[in-house]
């Protein structure tokens, strides 16, 4: 009829649309256990012996293999799929291989876009050294990847389901995101991990931006597919996504954001920073155009963050990359400091902290988090002179 049915090796059975034949599209996958020889249709199912079993599969239309599109940014992205890859890139069962699997991202022969990736724990793959360590790719996991330039790519395989078992760990992972909609991140309902809230620490977005249930605090934009999340738990945990909640408005803090005039520009993006909640602060009535920073000691900048209609602002602080080598941060151990942009009066103030109230002060973490209440220190504005006593 309209369909071709094709046994790749290992690349499982493919059904492929075959109306047209100037456009064909491969439309039904199956993942078979061994090696897809000649399959045989009788009665409309497929008949399939592979070497390590006999299958009888039943192909009824779209098995939701589906193409993944993916822009990746120069520098650091933080990267997962929602679907698994064809067979032709396993070399075993627990997951696709690495480098073949990454082969797209290649510009030629002689170079490759991918400067570094590195999994949760730090193994690594290098192409320029043509190193790797990371025993295969765990579609439960995401990914840190270095890339060199804007990279647009497609990664084709069978749709992952939405609410899969993502297992974590006590301490920190980085997890997969398997919906394809939007889940919504905001406080004071954390809706995208709510099945995790009571084991949840501290989640975290490439751009640093992050979510604290215990103090009811997020900054973080809808999470989506392709990206991965940073997420610490104090417990070992399965993470299963909910359903899309079509009613929930997502977004806000987005189109809020699009609104302002930033007065110091983002820093750089690295493979580690440190979270700094700052809970209030005194001294004087903040604006939602108000700006703070944090400096390292040579005076540049590391975090830019805004506050909240609540007056809490929530500060990313970037330390060294350590892709590079020059230095873009502080790195663990290292002092920083605050300075508040009054938008009013733009001026830049001085900020002290009056109480920590989690963490251990401004001193540079990688994956830290802390908290402080802060106040801005007094403008003396006018002539001063001496008098007699």
């Amino acid at each position: 009829g309209s369909y071709a049915y094709v046994g790749s090796g290992t690349g499982g059975l493919r059904v492929i649309d075959i109306s047209n034949p100037e456009e064909l599209e491969e439309v039904g996958f199956f993942d078979t256990p061994g090696y897809a020889y000649t399959p045989t249709l009788h009665d409309g199912l497929i008949y399939l012996s592979d070497g390590s079993g006999f299958g009888i599969y039943d192909f009824t239309g779209d098995l939701g293999f589906r193409d993944l599109n993916m822009s990746l940014d120069p520098g650091w992205n933080m990267i997962s799929l929602n679907i698994s890859p064809p067979r032709q890139f396993w070399r075993g069962d627990d997951g696709p291989a690495v480098i073949p699997l990454l082969e797209r991202l290649r510009a030629n022969e002689n170079r490759h876009h991918v400067v570094l990736l590195k999994d949760e724990i730090g193994r690594f793959y290098s192409p320029e050294f043509n190193f790797n360590n990371i025993p295969f790719w765990n579609l439960t996991e995401g990914y840190f990847l270095y890339i060199e330039e804007d990279v647009e790519t497609v990664f084709t395989g069978e749709a992952i389901p939405y609410n899969a078992d993502i297992p974590l760990t006590e301490g920190w992972n980085i997890a997969a995101y398997f919906p394809t909609y939007e889940l919504d991140a905001g406080d004071p309902v954390f809706f995208v991990l709510r099945n995790i809230l009571d084991n949840l620490i501290l989640a975290k977005d490439r751009d640093g931006r992050f979510m604290n249930p215990e103090w009811r605090f997020s900054n973080m934009q809808p999470w989506r597919e392709t990206q991965g999340y940073q997420i610490n738990v104090d417990a070992d945990v399965v993470l299963n996504y909910p359903q899309q909640d079509e009613g929930r408005i997502v977004g806000d803090m987005e189109s809020e954001l699009k609104n302002r005039n930033s007065h110091w520009y983002t820093p750089q993006v690295t493979d580690n920073n440190m979270s700094l909640l700052i809970s209030s602060i005194t001294g004087m009535e903040l604006s939602l155009n108000d700006e703070v920073a944090a400096f390292d000691w040579d005076g540049m900048v590391v975090g830019v963050g805004i506050f909240d209609r609540s007056g809490r602002a929530g500060i990313t602080i970037w330390g060294d990359d350590s892709a590079t080598e020059y230095k873009e941060g502080p790195i663990a151990g290292e002092p920083f400091e605050l300075k508040l942009w009054d938008a009013s009066r733009q001026w830049v103030r001085d900020i002290s902290i009056v109480d920590i109230e989690s963490g251990s002060g401004l001193i540079y973490e990688p994956d830290g988090f802390l908290v402080v209440t802060a106040e801005v220190h007094p403008i003396f504005t006018g002539d001063f002179h001496l008098e007699g006593a």
